[in-house]
């Protein structure tokens, strides 16, 4: 088995936030090769073993079941000669999960393996929640998170996938400040290994957030290749990722504005995710007073909801009931 360079890149960050936008730029710089989203360490790297560690041994059932995972979260198959070789590997005690990983890299890179000085890129958004696991396997590595407002996102993710569409906003908008708190954290603790980016100078200045990107990972970005990023991209977006094509088949641009956000999905996201908004240089367009009736509203219709007597709604309640049904109010 070929031994892979051992300082990747990994690109993270909350989904919807052009992480493939990214991810496409850098791998059209000369020594960059990337491949689909592997999503290993969230779901395949658990389903070899209940060990996180990078030597931990994997059984053949183990083996299996990693395997399942790897073609059910990111269809990707590998091939009868390299599974044999890893099942033999098993049998003998002596497969790691990072083998299996490295595995999978390989067969991704294709052509690429082999040659010298080159380094790869892996990028699952949700890998965030697992920087410090992939440190230490990769002790080289280096990150790029990339940041994006999260009412457009919120708003990408519901339209673009429809099991996230009966998601309540507030959950969304939690998960994008874990997704946050888990890059902060692991910033504070290796500020050297990671580099963060907002999606918005990304679209308005891409050479110019390239360029500090470049001199993070140490190579020297050639402005030239730029223009090839959707040729890039092709490479990387598999047939079935139909939210991802824009990439490829549209320029550059920051698409928020195109997103038409109820007031109270604005003011729920606000009232979750507002003062890390604000650090990060977003902020929710609502207008005050819609804010403060809002709240007033939403108190007033969850105290008609939960207020009982011997199970059934005091006067009035059923009307306050319906009202919140027609405001479509999310009351936590």
């Amino acid at each position: 088995m070929i031994e892979l360079p051992q300082n990747p890149i990994f690109i993270v960050g909350f989904p919807r936030s052009g992480t493939t936008l990214l991810q496409s730029l850098l791998c059209a710089q000369e020594g960059i090769y990337s491949f689909p989203e592997t999503h290993f360490f969230r779901f395949v790297r658990r389903a070899l073993t209940d060990d996180p560690g990078s030597s931990a041994r994997v059984t053949v059932n183990g083996l299996q079941t990693g395997l399942d995972a790897l073609y059910t979260y990111a269809r990707i198959d590998l091939p009868a000669v390299t599974t044999a070789a890893l099942n033999a590997l098993a049998a003998q005690g002596r497969l790691t999960s990072q083998t299996v990983f490295e595995q999978i890299v390989q067969y991704c890179l294709g052509e690429h393996v082999g040659r010298s000085g080159y380094r790869w890129l892996e990028k699952t958004p949700n890998h965030v929640y697992y920087l410090d696991r992939i440190l230490d396997w990769y002790p080289a590595a280096q990150f790029v998170h990339i940041v994006r407002n999260p009412v457009p996102a919120i708003q990408s993710r519901r339209k673009k996938f429809e099991d996230r569409q009966v998601d309540p906003v507030s959950e969304l908008a939690r998960e994008w400040m874990r997704a946050i708190h888990a890059f902060e954290q692991f910033r504070d603790r290796h500020p050297a290994a990671i580099y963060s980016v907002r999606y918005e100078d990304l679209a308005g200045n891409t050479a110019g957030v390239l360029a500090g990107i470049a001199a993070f990972l140490g190579f020297e970005l050639d402005p030239t290749r730029l223009d090839s990023y959707q040729t890039a991209g092709q490479s990387i977006i598999q047939p079935w990722e139909t939210w991802k094509q824009d990439v490829i088949t549209r320029p550059i641009a920051n698409t928020n504005t195109q997103y038409r956000v109820p007031h109270t999905h604005l003011i729920r996201i606000d009232s979750i995710a507002g003062d890390t908004m604000r650090a990060y240089g977003y902020d929710v367009p609502v207008n005050g007073w819609i804010k403060r009736l809002y709240t007033r509203t939403a108190w007033v219709l969850k105290l008609g909801a939960e207020t009982r007597i011997m199970g059934r709604p005091l006067p009035g309640h059923t009307r306050l009931d319906h009202l919140r049904n027609r405001l479509l109010l999310e009351v936590d």
